[in-house]
């Protein structure tokens, strides 16, 4: 019984060890070949209102970015790790401008994790985000807003 818990605890390291070594085959990591270990994920949001100034407030359901404005061209940007081992992190950010506002999720991991890999860049237009990647966009609607009810 002793033999079988010294082996155990010396496979256990092992396996880790090999894992990480995959993960790096080549001086790259690829996550779609190996979820456990996500790269950092960086998010660049760009003003494309014309002349108007664009409020950003991003969050996800532990971290609160804060309320950051963006001149028109300028770019805000922020980064977060995935999670490891459930497919399941979420960013939404609050646009504002003028008397305006809409909602977006910034990053949904099951819908993004391999397009964004490593960053995700985004084009704010009135009409709703897009995300600009290898010189082409794919645009998306806004979030559809909340009615409550009192």
């Amino acid at each position: 019984m002793m033999i079988l818990g010294s082996k155990i605890v010396f496979l256990v390291p092992m396996l880790l060890t090999i894992l990480i070594a995959l993960q790096f085959v080549g001086g790259k990591s690829d996550y779609s070949s190996l979820p456990i270990f996500p790269p950092r994920v960086y998010e660049y949001i760009t003003n494309n209102i014309s002349n108007t100034q664009l409020g950003v407030h991003c969050k996800d359901k532990n971290t609160d970015l804060g309320f950051h404005t963006i001149n028109f061209g300028g770019t805000y940007e922020f980064d977060f790790k995935p999670n490891k081992f459930i497919r399941s992190t979420l960013w939404f950010c609050r646009f504002s401008w003028g008397n305006e506002f809409q909602y977006f999720d910034i990053y949904i991991e099951k819908r993004d994790v391999n397009i964004c890999v490593r960053e995700c860049r985004w084009a704010i237009n009135k009409s709703g985000p897009c995300r600009v990647k290898d010189n082409s966009s794919e645009c998306f609607p806004w979030n559809p807003k909340v009615v409550v009810e009192h």
